[in-house]
């Protein structure tokens, strides 16, 4: 499930677009690839290293330059992407 928050993809979609639509198209796969594949085992990305609370259901991984975040919720057996960006940005800590 993609959260608010992770909608930001679709603008980085666009923006590597203007440049690349291969690379584009490259970027967009591979996390899709990486997000479908959460569902058959989240836990195989480590802790958000950024979490001030140290929290294991949130979880993160990189590609590309691009960290996905996201909350795995045990008991209702659902994934959430939270967020998606730029690993230029400067690193949120929450």
């Amino acid at each position: 499930m993609w959260s608010k928050t992770a909608l930001k993809f679709a603008e980085i979609y666009a923006y590597i677009l203007e440049d690349s639509y291969q690379n584009a198209q490259a970027v967009r796969k591979k996390i899709l690839e990486q997000v479908a594949g959460l569902n058959k085992d989240p836990k195989r990305y480590n802790p958000d290293k950024l979490r001030l609370d140290n929290n294991e259901g949130f979880r993160a991984f990189e590609v590309y330059k691009f960290r996905v975040t996201f909350y795995v919720d045990e008991e209702n057996k659902i994934v959430n992407i939270l967020r998606v960006r730029s690993t230029k940005q400067e690193p949120l800590t929450y």
